[in-house]
């Protein structure tokens, strides 16, 4: 038996949590996929999986031992492909993770030439607001909005992550427009939970930083909810700008407390210190850096 494919089976049956999803991923028939981790078992003389009808689940031994499977099959895998990339040109399964709205505004529209150049790269992508474990869940790349970078993973710096904070023109009709960020305190304030999980707003003022805490009257886990609850008349909200830049240019939403606007946000391209010298990290992470940007018009 190849132990090393095995426990490849394995992972891909406990992230799929089917047999079958796991051989479609793996290009195998799931009687393969099945035989695989029964004789995983086998020679490990534990049960892995729950099996039903219905699903498959992981053991509390499956559960410990998927995380070590994850981390070795990811540490061959980087070995092969730093061999094959100082042989030519980078190669292998990239898995990257990015929040939605930066994914599908930014990200998205600069994969098409990544994929082009690097032609024997697959790329497995995952669009999510929530925090992903990089290593634990086998991710190559994590992109993320942080103020302060994790110290224990490699970081670089992609782009600002500019928010703007803004309301319909009903919404300011019949509430009035806020002049000063202290007004806010008397406005309906929609926020951004997985950026501004303290309800709480960064603004300059007379070049400090101001930290106001704001009263939520909604939180939502996603950019595109913000932008939607503000064009809707809900409230004021930070919204990330690409989300409303235009409805912004439309007039549908007017910009407000301009003179007050802090950008202390950054996208970060985040990958483990054992991926230091894999090919195609370094590939598509010098591809974002350089492809991926966010202005603002009078920023």
């Amino acid at each position: 038996m190849d132990t090393l494919e095995a426990m490849r089976v394995f992972a891909a049956v406990a992230e799929q949590e089917s047999f079958s999803g796991a051989a479609r991923q793996l290009g195998m028939s799931t009687a393969l996929a099945s035989k695989k981790v029964g004789q995983l078992e086998e020679q490990l003389g534990a049960r892995l999986l729950n099996r039903t009808t219905r699903r498959v689940s992981l053991t509390e031994l499956g559960a410990a031992y998927r995380d070590r499977c994850v981390a070795i099959v990811a540490e061959a895998d980087d070995a092969h492909d730093m061999v094959r990339s100082r042989q030519g040109a980078p190669r292998g399964a990239l898995k990257v993770a990015a929040p939605r709205a930066f994914g599908e505004d930014v990200l998205m529209p600069s994969l098409g030439s990544f994929l082009s150049a690097y032609p024997e790269i697959t790329l497995d992508l995952t669009l999510d607001e929530r925090r992903v474990d990089i290593v634990g869940e086998g991710y190559d790349v994590a992109v993320r909005v942080d103020d302060m970078p994790d110290s224990s993973l490699i970081v670089r710096r992609v782009t600002s992550f500019p928010f703007v904070i803004c309301a319909s023109p009903a919404y300011l009709e019949a509430h009035g427009v806020p002049e000063d960020p202290h007004d806010l305190r008397t406005h309906t304030c929609i926020v951004l939970s997985s950026v501004s999980p303290t309800a709480q707003w960064n603004f300059n003022v007379a070049g400090e930083v101001l930290r106001l805490p704001v009263e939520a009257r909604v939180r939502a886990n996603t950019a595109r909810s913000v932008a939607q609850l503000v064009r809707d008349g809900v409230g004021v909200g930070l919204c990330l700008w690409s989300t409303v830049e235009e409805d912004l240019e439309s007039g549908a939403l007017v910009r407000l407390l301009r003179p007050y606007e802090h950008y202390d946000r950054s996208i970060y391209a985040a990958y483990p210190h054992s991926k230091h010298l894999s090919g195609k990290v370094r590939a598509f992470v010098d591809h974002l850096i350089a492809t991926c940007h966010v202005e603002v018009p009078g920023a």
